[in-house]
């Protein structure tokens, strides 16, 4: 027997292998070894047969061992056999599966080896976890670098608003200034055009509009008269154009057709209400009406389209009108050929042919009338016995084209001013009439003079401030009601006379005959 096993008998016997002394060995003894007895449950019939046969010598206890090597391998020593059970003798083991009593035990390096890959992946586990343990660290972070980008943001905030609202008002006075210069050129735009409109005509009845009727008369020989007469007809509203002259530029009421889509004048249609005459019963009902790019557009299509159908371009009325350039004969030919379902639709354009005096119209060239500058007065025929003085004012009344406010005494002192007769007085209609307007006899009443109430039924100022005009002849009276208008005299005496009687003289009791 030894005290002290050497690093082979220690390794040996980790091995499970049993160190023997050989015969005449010096130093050490040689080792041999042989087969590990492995401990396996035995049936019980089989227990005394298979059973090795036991040592015939008496067993020696083992020796003491002081090493560490030694102490090592005693506790690695096997367990006793278990108890053998006839229960667990009978009991099938799984195939594949060693009992545990057949398992062997680990040796120091593979408990070793093991220990150190547990370790690994212990390690592995921890470095995957570390994220996820460091996710609180990480979020506090992103949470203090939050704060402190809020802080800077709110320590800029005042600034960055102070300088916000000065850009803010520094755009919205850019733009109050811009609409204000667009207010103020829109305004001397709007001057200009008044300025163009034509004098004598109402006011929606511009330069273009008179100058393009009357190079369609010297084109296609339809008479100009006419032409403004019809515009005034079927679009004129009080001193202003119709929804559909205004928006869609017709002011002829010219009504849709498919064949109209490919004329350049044309840009579309549009349904409207309008009002019709069949057989002698008035009626509203929704047509579709033509679409123009411009106002002037309307005209030029009228000449050179519509009145190109053979409908109105055969009438034998019509034909004659435009040989002869009179514009009453085109009234009764347009009505002939259908052009309006309305039963007085030649005496209303008549009327007011009359009214502004579009005749004249037919024998101007466009030539004539760019000369003058669109300054178209025209005196009326006022009879032999009208003074020079007396067609000044007249042909003033129809130049004036004063008519902002509906002021009527300020258009009134307008028209006199401009035959240089000055302000005679700078009152209302009620001075005039108490001043000058001495005769109410209609035999009395010559062109010229002032015809005036000192309150009018017209409206709550007009009870006030009465009401006056300027009588330019042909039974004709002058005036200005916030658009400049012609009204028959006994119109506008049966009228006025609901509150008062009308009288009539000389404009600051200067006598004009």
């Amino acid at each position: 027997m030894y005290d002290r096993l050497s690093d082979g008998a220690a390794e040996a016997e980790d091995a499970g292998e049993t160190p023997v002394a050989a015969e005449g060995a010096t130093g050490f003894p040689r080792r041999t070894t042989q087969a590990r007895q492995t401990h396996q449950r035995i049936p019980a019939s089989r227990t005394n047969a298979d059973a090795p046969a036991a040592s015939t010598g008496t067993r020696q206890p083992r020796q003491r061992i002081d090493t560490e090597g030694g102490r090592e391998a005693a506790m690695r020593r096997r367990r006793p056999t278990p108890r053998h059970d006839s229960r667990v003798a009978s009991r099938p083991s799984r195939p594949g599966r060693l009992s545990r009593s057949a398992r062997r035990r680990l040796t120091a390096r593979e408990r070793q080896g093991r220990a150190n890959m547990a370790s690994a992946i212990r390690g592995a586990h921890a470095a995957q976890a570390a994220p996820t343990a460091a996710s609180p660290v990480a979020l506090g972070a992103r949470r203090r670098v939050r704060d402190r980008l809020v802080a800077a943001i709110a320590s800029l905030a005042a600034p960055l608003a102070g300088a916000a609202a000065a850009t803010l008002a520094l755009v919205l006075a850019a733009l109050l200034a811009s609409q204000l210069m667009g207010s103020l050129f829109g305004f001397w735009k709007h001057e200009d055009d008044m300025q163009r409109v034509v004098a004598g005509l109402p006011p929606y009845i511009t330069y273009e509009m008179v100058l393009e009727a009357l190079e369609c008369q010297e084109e296609y020989g339809h008479p100009a008269g006419c032409t403004l007469a019809q515009i005034i007809l079927e679009s004129g509203v009080g001193d202003h154009l119709s929804g559909l002259a205004e928006r869609d530029n017709n002011l002829f009421g010219i009504k849709w057709s498919p064949s109209f889509a490919g004329c350049p004048e044309v840009s579309g249609c549009e349904a409207w209400l309008t009002g019709e005459e069949y057989d002698g019963v008035a009626v509203t009902i929704t047509d579709y009406f033509t679409c123009f790019t411009s106002k002037v557009a309307s005209i030029r299509f009228r000449s050179r389209v519509l009145l190109q159908n053979p409908l109105y371009a055969d009438n034998p009325i019509i034909r004659r009108a435009i040989a002869e350039r009179d514009s009453d004969l085109m009234a009764e030919g347009l009505k002939d050929a259908g052009y309006a379902t309305s039963s007085d639709y030649v005496a209303a354009l008549v009327s007011v042919m009359d009214s502004y005096g579009l005749r004249r119209f037919d024998s101007m060239s466009a030539e004539d009338f760019e000369a003058s500058g669109g300054e178209v007065t025209g005196a009326l025929d006022l009879g032999a016995d009208a003074s020079a003085r007396q067609q000044a004012v007249v042909n003033a009344a129809f130049a004036e084209t004063y008519h902002e406010g509906g002021y009527c005494a300020e258009w009134v002192m307008r028209v006199y001013e401009r035959v240089g007769l000055g302000r005679q007085y700078g009152g209302d209609a009620r001075d005039i009439y108490w001043s000058w307007c001495t005769s109410s006899d209609l035999s009395t009443l010559r062109p010229g003079m002032v015809i005036a109430v000192p309150s009018s039924p017209a409206s709550e100022a007009g009870k006030i401030y009465g009401h006056v005009a300027v009588y330019v002849g042909g039974g004709m009276v002058r005036d200005n009601v916030g658009y400049i208008r012609m009204t028959p005299v006994d119109e506008w005496v049966a009228y006025y006379s609901a509150r008062a009687t009308p009288r009539w003289g000389w404009y600051g009791g200067i006598p004009l005959e």
